[in-house]
C-alpha cells in the first residue's frame, strides 16, 4: 500500500506518498463500529485497526497515533447518532483534528515548506470528511444486510408519519393514545436508569400494535 502511494506520488510531481495516506478514511471503522455497538467497542476496535495501519506502512508511529486520535474523534463524534448528518459533522471534526496534527508535526520538524503543510493539511481533512460520507452511506446499507436497528432507525419508527401507526390511530385510537402514553413513560424510566430511552420509547410505540389484526389475542379484550 505505501509503494502504491509513493509511486502515484513520484507520479505527480507534487505529492508525496505519505500525502496521501492522510486521504485515507481509516477512521470511518471506528464510527461505523461506535454507532452500531458504542463507544467502549469502538475505542477498542480502533486500537486494534491503527495498530495493524501501522505495522502496514513501515512501521510508522506517526501514521499510528494520527489514525488513533483520529478514530477517538470520529467514535466521540456519532454518539448519539440521531440525524443522517452526524457522521459528516464527525467527519468534519476528525478533518480539523488532522489539520493540527499535521501542523503540530510540521512545527516540530520545522518544517518550512508551506505548500507542503497546505497540502497535507487539506488532504488530512479530506480524510475526515471522506470517513464521514463513507460512514453516511454505509450504515442504512448495513441496517438492512444485518437487520440492525441504529437509533437513527428507530426515530423514522417513532415518527407518525409510519403508515403502520396511521393505521393504528385510525382502527383503534384507545390503544394509540395508550401506546403514545406508554412509550413516555418508558421513555422517562430508561432516562432515570441510563438504558436506551429511544429504544425503550419506541417499543412503547409499537408494543400493541398487533391489535389491529387480532384484538381479541389480548387479555384485555378477552371479557369472558
Amino acid at each position: 500500500t505505501l509503494w502504491v502511494a509513493d509511486l502515484v506520488g513520484e507520479s505527480s510531481g507534487i505529492l508525496s506518498g505519505e500525502t496521501l495516506i492522510y486521504a485515507i478514511p481509516i477512521t470511518a471503522g471506528a464510527m461505523m463500529a461506535s454507532v452500531f455497538f458504542g463507544v467502549t467497542v469502538s475505542l477498542i476496535f480502533s486500537l486494534v485497526t491503527t495498530i495493524f495501519a501501522g505495522m502496514l506502512f513501515g512501521m510508522d508511529f506517526w501514521l499510528f497515533f494520527y489514525f488513533l486520535l483520529g478514530s477517538f474523534v470520529g467514535a466521540h463524534g456519532v454518539t448519539p447518532c440521531r440525524t443522517r448528518m452526524i457522521p459528516i459533522k464527525a467527519g468534519f471534526l476528525v478533518g480539523c483534528a488532522n489539520v493540527i496534527l499535521i501542523a503540530l508535526r510540521a512545527l516540530l520538524q520545522e518544517n518550512d515548506v508551506v505548500f507542503t503543510l497546505l497540502v497535507n493539511s487539506f488532504f488530512g481533512f479530506c480524510g475526515g470528511i471522506f470517513s464521514g460520507i463513507l460512514v453516511t452511506g454505509l450504515t442504512p446499507l448495513a441496517e438492512i444486510i444485518f437487520g440492525y436497528t441504529t437509533d437513527i432507525k428507530l426515530l423514522e419508527l417513532a415518527t407518525m408519519d409510519q403508515p403502520l401507526l396511521q393505521e393504528l390511530m385510525v382502527q383503534a385510537p384507545g390503544t394509540y393514545h395508550h401506546s403514545i402514553i406508554v412509550g413516555n413513560m418508558a421513555e422517562g424510566a430508561a432516562k432515570s436508569i441510563g438504558a436506551n430511552s429511544l429504544l425503550a420509547k419506541v417499543a412503547g410505540y409499537y408494543h400493541d400494535i398487533g391489535k389491529i389484526k387480532k384484538p381479541h389475542y389480548f387479555i384485555e379484550n378477552q371479557f369472558d
